[in-house]
C-alpha cells in the first residue's frame, strides 16, 4: 500500500533546479527548433521551404529598366496554407542568378487578393524574365522598405510619396533625432527624403539629397532645421546609408550627421546653428515625393540632453518599418494607387500614394515550380488583378513574428525589441534570457516577502507563459519551463506503508 506525500522544498533547491531547467531549455532553443525543414539562418535559397516561379514578359520593343510591376499575390491564402508566415518576413525574391530583387509586399490580412509590386528589368520582345519567390523560413527576417519610383514611360513620370499626418508628438523644439535607412537608385538626386520644413515660416526639419554642388565635390545628404531662418548641414553621400541627424542645443555643435558603419554611429559632419531651439509648424511630414529608391526604415524621436550624440538610441516616439503586415492598398483611381501604412511605433499612421502610368503590356504568370499557383496575365498596372487556381500542397511554415506582440507594448517593448535585434544571440534566446532575469528578480522579491516557494513557482509559470503569449519565444519553451518550475516547487514522493 502506498500514499502520495507532497513536501515543499527549500528556496536554494528551487533556485538550483530552475537554473538547471533554464540551462536545458537554452541548449534546446539554440538548435533547430523554429524552422521545420532547415537548420541554418536564411542566407541562401536552400534555407527556404517553398519556391514559386513568376515569369514576366515584356512585348515592347524596348527593355524596361527599374519598372515596378503590379501583380496579384494570394498572400492570405498562402498564410492560411502555412506556406508563408503571417508577418511576411520569410519573403525572398531572386532572379535566376540568385540576386535579390525588390518586392513591395502588402495586404497579408486583406479580405481579397492583395497587389504586390515587383521591381525588375524586363527584357524586350516577350523574352521570359523569371524570378523566384522563396517562402517558409523562420530564421529569415526580411527588412522591407518602401520603393519610391520615378521611372519614366511614354505616359509620363511617376511620383510616389508617403504622408505622415501632423501630430504634436512629431513637433520638437530641441533634442531631435531623425534616422532614415536610404538605398537610393542613384546618389545624384536633388529631392527631399523626409520633409516637415515650412519655407514660409522657416520652421520644422528636413532631410534631403543634393547632387554634387561642383565636379570636385561628392553628392550630399543635407539636414536642415529652422528658427526664423534655415540652418543646413551637409555630408558626403554615396547612395546607400543609414543616416542619423541630431539637433541638440546643449551641444557646442548642435547639428550633427552620423552614418551607421560596422555596428556604430560614425560622425560625418557637425556645426553650430546658433539656434536656441527649433520653431514648430502644423505641416504634414512627406517621405519621398520625387525620390527614386528604397527607404527601409524611418525613426522620428527625441533624445535626452547629453545623450543625443553618444550613439545610444532612446525609446522611440514614432517609427515606420514598412512591414508587409502593416501595409494595405485601399483604392485604385486611374493610375493612382493609395494605401495605408501602420506605424511600427507611435500614435500616427501614414498613407501612401503611387502615381504609376500604365504604358506597358508587361504580363506576369505564376509558374509551376514549388506551389501550384497560377494567375491571369497582368499589365504594368492592371486594374483588379485576379488569381486563378489554388495554393497546391500545404506544408508548414512556422508563424514567427517579425514585429511580435511585445514590441507594440510602448517604449519598454520597443526598447527590448531593438536590444534583441542588436544582440549576437538569436532573438528567442536573448528574449528568453532577459525575461528569465526579470522574472527571477520579481520572484526573489516575493520570496523574501512571503517565504513561500509555491508563490515563487507560480510567478515563474505565469511569467514565462506570458512571455510565450507575447511571442518572445515559442510556446513549447514556456511549457517545458512551466513543468520544470512546478516540478521544482513541489517534491513528490511515493512511499509504501
Amino acid at each position: 500500500m502506498f500514499k502520495l506525500e507532497i513536501k515543499p522544498i527549500t528556496a536554494p533547491k528551487i533556485l538550483l533546479m530552475l537554473a538547471i531547467t533554464m540551462i536545458g531549455v537554452s541548449f534546446a532553443s539554440a538548435g533547430d527548433t523554429f524552422t521545420p525543414c532547415k537548420t541554418a539562418h536564411a542566407a541562401q535559397t536552400s534555407d527556404f521551404c517553398y519556391n514559386t516561379q513568376i515569369i514576366f514578359k515584356n512585348p515592347d520593343t524596348t527593355t524596361l529598366t527599374g519598372i515596378p510591376a503590379r501583380i496579384a499575390m494570394p498572400a492570405p491564402q498562402m498564410i492560411a496554407a502555412n506556406t508563408m508566415n503571417k508577418y511576411g518576413n520569410d519573403i525572398y525574391l531572386v532572379n535566376p542568378s540568385n540576386q535579390e530583387r525588390i518586392v513591395l509586399a502588402q495586404g497579408l490580412n486583406a479580405p481579397t487578393t492583395p497587389s504586390w509590386w515587383v521591381v525588375g528589368d524586363y527584357i524586350k520582345n516577350d523574352v521570359d524574365n523569371p524570378v523566384y519567390l522563396y517562402t517558409g523560413s523562420n530564421s529569415h527576417y526580411r527588412d522591407q522598405g518602401f520603393y519610391f519610383s520615378t521611372a519614366t514611360s511614354t505616359a509620363g513620370t511617376n511620383n510616389d510619396y508617403v504622408t505622415i499626418p501632423h501630430h504634436s508628438s512629431l513637433n520638437f523644439t530641441d533634442n531631435l533625432i531623425l534616422i532614415v535607412d536610404i538605398v537610393a537608385s542613384t546618389s545624384t538626386q536633388t529631392v527631399p527624403i523626409l520633409n516637415k520644413y515650412n519655407t514660409s515660416t522657416n520652421s520644422g526639419y528636413m532631410l534631403s539629397l543634393s547632387e554634387r554642388p561642383a565636379t570636385t565635390t561628392p553628392d550630399q545628404i543635407i539636414f536642415s532645421v529652422g528658427n526664423t531662418s534655415m540652418s543646413s548641414l551637409a555630408a558626403a553621400f554615396d547612395g546607400t546609408e543609414k543616416v542619423k541627424a541630431v539637433f541638440s542645443s546643449a551641444e557646442p555643435n548642435d547639428m550633427a550627421i552620423y552614418y551607421f558603419i560596422d555596428g556604430n554611429w560614425a560622425l560625418q559632419a557637425q556645426q553650430n546653428s546658433g539656434f536656441p531651439s527649433l520653431t514648430t509648424n502644423t505641416d504634414n511630414i512627406y517621405l519621398g515625393n520625387g525620390y527614386d529608391g528604397l527607404i527601409n526604415d524611418v525613426i522620428i524621436t527625441s533624445c535626452i540632453t547629453s545623450f543625443c550624440d553618444n550613439g545610444i538610441l532612446p525609446p522611440i516616439d514614432s517609427r515606420f518599418g514598412f512591414n508587409a503586415a502593416d501595409m494595405n492598398e485601399t483604392s485604385v483611381v486611374g493610375n493612382t494607387y493609395s494605401g495605408t501604412i501602420a506605424a511600427t511605433v507611435g500614435e500616427v499612421d501614414a498613407t501612401y500614394t503611387m502615381n504609376r502610368p500604365a504604358s506597358s503590356n508587361i504580363t506576369a504568370t505564376l509558374g509551376s515550380t514549388g506551389n501550384n499557383l497560377s494567375s491571369a496575365a497582368y499589365g504594368y498596372v492592371p486594374p483588379n488583378p485576379v488569381v486563378i487556381g489554388g495554393i497546391g500542397s500545404a506544408g508548414y511554415a512556422w508563424q514567427v513574428a517579425g514585429e511580435p506582440k511585445f514590441a507594440k507594448f510602448g517604449r519598454f517593448g520597443e526598447t527590448l525589441f531593438i536590444a534583441a535585434e542588436g544582440s549576437s544571440f538569436s532573438r528567442p534566446a536573448f528574449l528568453f534570457g532577459m525575461w528569465f532575469i526579470i522574472t527571477s528578480i520579481i520572484a526573489v522579491m516575493f520570496f523574501l516577502w512571503t517565504r513561500n516557494e509555491i508563490v515563487v513557482g507560480l510567478i515563474y509559470a505565469v511569467s514565462m507563459a506570458t512571455g510565450a503569449y507575447l511571442e518572445m519565444y515559442s510556446m513549447w519553451i514556456a511549457i517545458v519551463f512551466i513543468v520544470g518550475a512546478i516540478g521544482s516547487t513541489l517534491m513528490i514522493r511515493f512511499r509504501f506503508s
